[in-house]
């Protein structure tokens, strides 16, 4: 399906869609071979769920729902029909989003979006040539009680957790990013990396750990613990919080075997969200 060009995309369709982003990233969701992005004059990405054999544009192989998108980003998708992906992608990233873009035949409206949860509104008269329209969705605009993680951001994660999800993308999701959401917090996806190696000699700000200890025994997760206890201390203008309560146990013991108060280590992510909060408030 992702070799397939369903759309045949434009200038006139470019030009509309830049009137709406302005300076703003578009991300193409299920963008296929990345036909729009060769064409848009503007910043923008093309994720798609498979990688296609002849890519017209660089496409990011990734699954829309679990995608961590950039702050201040649009997504369009273009000429869908595919159950529930638009309206969950929507709904899965409302606290970032103010506005989407739709790209679609009209009888496609009803079974891809859900007017009870946005406006919906066709926008500039172009009509691609099977009679696609241009359709902007509109949110409302991310609570002013929302604050993004200023940083960059690495879920350094066990890959067997990845056994239990589809992708450690969504054990991100599920496991770090909703949870922060749901408290306020928010994670620019273009400062976030995923890893299941330790992060020796890279940058970081935020480093979540989630390291369950079900590759090869608890030994190799409780060095990983004795590692980060060592460089909370070397760096402690760096954060690292423990997702997993089976970690924290671990982490706990590490600590207290490392015998020095390291107060930029968490042992969950509801302590972060206190301590994050209280630093806000002090700014």
């Amino acid at each position: 399906m992702s070799n397939q060009i369903f759309c045949k995309v434009n200038k006139e369709m470019c030009d509309a869609v830049k009137a709406i982003a302005g300076d703003r990233i578009v991300v193409d969701c299920g963008a296929g071979r990345g036909l729009f992005a060769s064409m848009y004059d503007g910043k923008v990405l093309s994720i798609d769920i498979h990688q296609p054999d002849e890519p017209l544009s660089f496409i990011i192989e990734k699954n829309a729902e679990h995608y961590c998108f950039p702050r201040n980003s649009i997504p369009i998708f273009i000429r869908p029909c595919h159950s529930n992906f638009v309206h969950n992608t929507i709904l899965k990233n409302r606290n970032k989003f103010d506005k989407a873009i739709y790209v679609s035949l009209p009888k496609n409206l009803d079974g891809d979006l859900d007017d009870r949860f946005y406006k919906i509104t066709q926008y500039s008269e172009w009509e691609g040539e099977e009679g696609e329209r241009i359709y902007l969705v509109e949110l409302n605009k991310p609570k002013e009680s929302f604050s993004y993680l200023s940083g960059k951001v690495i879920h350094f994660a066990d890959p067997m957790l990845s056994c239990l999800v589809e992708t450690q993308e969504q054990e991100f999701k599920e496991s770090v990013e909703s949870p922060l959401e749901d408290r306020g917090i928010l994670i620019d996806g273009l400062r976030l990396t995923l890893i299941d190696m330790y992060p020796s000699g890279e940058k970081y700000d935020y480093l979540f750990f989630d390291y369950g200890g079900m590759s090869i025994g608890n030994s190799l997760m409780e060095s990983f613990c004795r590692e980060i206890v060592r460089d909370a201390d070397m760096y402690p203008n760096r954060t690292y919080v423990v997702v997993s309560t089976f970690t924290s146990y671990a982490m706990k013991d590490a600590k207290e075997d490392f015998g020095k108060d390291l107060p930029n280590v968490f042992l969950s992510i509801n302590d972060f969200v206190t301590f994050h909060k209280r630093l806000n408030q002090l700014a």
